[in-house]
């Protein structure tokens, strides 16, 4: 799960015409030197989700550039050769900011303004922090597992670090520089110490107090990056950690009765963010269901908004293979395949006809996938002479990783890959996008079971055979 947040850009889209916001905090000098620049312009982009909007631009001579650019809000922009290629900018502070940098270094160039150095000054310090959390954090989960003697010792450092780090960030969100408005991004708690007591698990702990810090309707959260991307990856991580549908879409709708109604901006970015994170995912998102939900509310209250049109395609896609879904669904046909064995020919799903079959779509890098195992592993020694197979599909791309898992595990049924990773013929097919995924197959070749792990396999093969 994510909750650290960390800005990237997702998207760069092709630049139209130089335009220019009405309505914004007037005319801002941004002028300067990119020396060894081979680019004719330099450009500043409003980071509209995942979107770079290009506000202004000036052409540059031997790398010197000046010119005037109107944002519609005090915060963090993009200045840069290209979309992809830049520096954060904090604009709308200052009558004029400069810029002294290499081209081929435009990320480290200095931003010079006190405004922005104050900025910068509150960035550095604030990863430097997240950064010594994380370390802390990683030292504990190793402790759990290798040394619970370190255990106590560390959630206390832990502990104190975090209400330092809280007590720091406090102070900055007193204060009247832009800092201020960044600080409650970092203000999250981690998972440790009397919060565990509140939350049965650190998902249910995310999902209610990640955002909770933040002020939805502050005028500059719809141009602070960072907003954008706690959202974003919010909605990502409960969709991506097996958070009920109807949680998601309750969060939504909590969280959006938040923003007020007159803060078009604020309403319009908070959208943006939950639906891309909410349709993040490869191939596809991990719950289509609440990306569905999501934009249906979001379509019913801005039916004039124009990228309708360009979600609706999302969804499009979703239905379709929701569609092509249900053809998995229990008492459908399992869909033939034939695929490569390890020991040089072929097998088809259909060889196996008049067996129960356990489809078991795997790879010797998935570690929930290896620690299954010896629980099929009994079940096969337990049932095979009953007319029970496991056919395991690999989704390795390396045949020797492959087959040193077959021997390591002990896996002594049948086994096919084409060795194509997430492009695997029968993967594909079976819409897998997350293994282990398993389809128990009765002896006429129809589903009679999807995901079954654990006790709850054990269970559904006593009923079979016994």
């Amino acid at each position: 799960m994510k909750t650290i947040v960390k800005w990237v850009l997702l998207l760069a889209i092709a630049l139209p015409a130089c335009i220019s916001d009405a309505g914004g905090k007037g005319k801002i000098r941004v002028w300067g030197e990119l020396k060894g620049v081979q680019r004719d312009s330099v450009y500043i982009y409003r980071i509209l989700g995942n979107e770079m909007v290009p506000l202004a631009s000036a052409a540059h001579k031997e790398g010197k550039f000046d010119f005037q650019v109107e944002v519609p809000g005090t915060g963090l922009y993009f200045l840069g050769l290209d979309p992809t290629y830049g520096t954060l900018v904090l604009l709308g502070e200052e009558e004029e900011v400069e810029i002294q940098g290499e081209a081929n270094m435009i990320n480290n160039a200095k931003v010079i303004s006190p405004q922005n150095q104050e900025v910068k000054q509150f960035t550095d310090q604030a990863f430097m922090r997240n950064n010594q959390m994380q370390n802390l954090n990683q030292q504990l989960y190793y402790a759990k597992q290798m040394s619970p003697d370190k255990v106590a010792s560390l959630e206390a450092e832990i502990s104190a670090q975090t209400n330092n780090n809280l007590s720091w960030l406090d102070s900055v969100s007193k204060g009247k520089g832009f800092s201020a408005k960044m600080a409650p991004f970092f203000m999250y708690r981690p998972f440790t110490g009397e919060v565990t007591k509140k939350y049965k698990d650190e998902i249910e702990h995310y999902k209610e107090e990640h955002l909770n810090f933040l002020n939805f309707n502050d005028p500059s959260m719809p141009y602070i990056p960072y907003f954008t991307a706690n959202v974003s990856q919010y909605f990502e991580a409960l969709a991506g950690n097996s958070v009920p549908t109807e949680e998601i879409v309750r969060k939504y709708t909590e969280l959006l009765a938040k923003i007020d109604n007159s803060k078009k901006a604020n309403l319009e970015i908070f959208n943006i963010a939950a639906l891309t994170g909410l349709s993040s995912g490869n191939p596809l998102p991990p719950n289509p269901d609440a990306f569905l939900k999501v934009f249906e509310i979001y379509s019913k209250n801005n039916p004039q908004d124009s990228r309708l049109a360009s979600w609706k395609q999302k969804t499009d896609i979703l239905l379709a293979e929701k569609k092509r879904a249900s053809a998995f669904s229990e008492g459908a046909v399992a869909p033939d395949f034939k695929l490569p064995t390890p020991e040089g020919g072929t097998l088809a799903l259909s060889d196996l006809r008049g067996k129960i079959v356990l489809l078991d779509f795997w790879a010797s890098w998935c570690g929930p996938c290896r620690m299954e195992n010896p629980n099929v592993v009994k079940m096969y020694a337990q049932y095979k002479d009953k007319g029970f197979e496991v056919l395991g599909v690999s989704l390795d791309k390396e045949k020797a990783a492959w087959l040193q898992a077959i021997r390591q595990d002990g896996l002594t049924w049948k086994h096919v890959s084409d060795l194509k990773y997430w492009q695997c013929e029968a993967a594909r097919m079976y819409n897998v996008t997350g293994i282990p995924m398993t389809f128990l197959i009765g002896k006429d070749g129809t589903i009679i079971g999807k995901n079954l792990r654990g006790p709850a396999l054990e269970a559904k093969l006593k009923e079979l055979f016994n």
